[in-house]
């Protein structure tokens, strides 16, 4: 379930910054940029894979929702409230060589969060991970470095209340490469059903097309 400390706001998803509890997968946490409101869980199913034993990558998938739940083939978004979690690391930083600044980057995140409505939200960015060894072992884990998020993909009226956000925190995952992919399924079919937040500075792909390829009016 999803970790709040007061309960001032429209959603129990969030809460006001405070101190967190770790939970056994980490204690991975989005942070608003814009005010004090943040967005945790117990993270009890963390797993990770790697890409054809690759030890540069990796892709670990966190969430608090119940095991058998999220990875039955149900319908997950009828009165679900978690999130899961995808980060992707594509490269492995070595020590002297790799700059462990504001600008890096290694990995990508998405989390997607659902609300108990039916209503989901998918956040997504990049930012830095410091493993703490290379991907390949029973078990992997690291550190994220504040990834910058922000809301991509919606549905069902969810309320963007972190606005653009960061991801910081620790994470431990052990290796299964079927639960793995089972999260991995169940991600893309969630944000497949959702749709993307529209950019106020960029028109619609479908309406652009369809400006473009209307003929024009004789005078």
């Amino acid at each position: 379930m999803m970790r709040f400390f007061l309960v001032v706001l429209s959603s129990t998803l969030f809460g006001l910054l405070g101190s967190g509890c770790s939970s056994p997968g980490g204690d991975l946490a989005l942070y608003s940029e814009s005010n004090s409101v943040f967005l945790t869980g117990d993270w009890t199913t963390a797993v990770y894979a790697t890409t054809n034993n690759d030890p540069n990558t990796a892709d670990v998938y966190l969430t608090d929702l119940p095991r058998e739940r999220v990875l039955s083939e149900g319908d997950l978004l009828a009165g679900a409230s978690g999130s899961v979690i995808h980060i992707h690391l594509f490269l492995v930083p070595k020590a002297g060589m790799t700059p462990i600044e504001a600008s890096a980057c290694n990995m990508t995140v998405r989390q997607v969060v659902l609300a108990g409505s039916g209503a989901a939200g998918l956040y997504g960015g990049g930012g830095f991970l410091q493993p703490d060894s290379r991907p390949g072992k029973e078990h992997f884990s690291g550190s994220i470095f504040d990834a910058t998020l922000k809301l991509l993909r919606s549905s069902g009226g969810f309320p963007d209340l972190l606005d653009g956000c960061t991801m910081r925190g620790d994470f431990d995952a052990v290796r299964d490469e079927q639960a793995a992919r089972a999260l991995a399924a169940r991600i893309e079919a969630i944000v497949a059903s959702m749709q993307i937040v529209d950019d106020p500075g960029v028109a619609p792909p479908d309406k652009a097309a369809t400006a473009e390829a209307a003929p024009s009016e004789a005078p």
